[in-house]
């Protein structure tokens, strides 16, 4: 229950990252996310999305997924 409450809030504040257009906290809530253990596809998924449809870092999307 901790660890889903801990990617739960990790998720939250990505989400506040990308309204914010917050790169620099987007890049490491996203490296910090795909780090952890057990995270859903449904997670890997939306922060695929999210990555893509953000001009600016869908040049680094391919870097921050690799080198995870």
């Amino acid at each position: 229950m901790k660890r889903k409450s801990k990617v739960d809030n990790l998720f939250k504040q990505l989400k506040l990252a990308y309204k914010t257009h917050n790169n620099e906290k987007v890049i490491s809530l996203t490296k910090e996310i795909l780090d952890l253990d057990n995270i859903s596809d449904d997670i890997i998924k939306e922060i695929k999305k999210n990555l893509s449809q953000n001009k600016d870092l869908v040049h680094i999307k391919k870097e921050i997924m690799e080198s995870n």
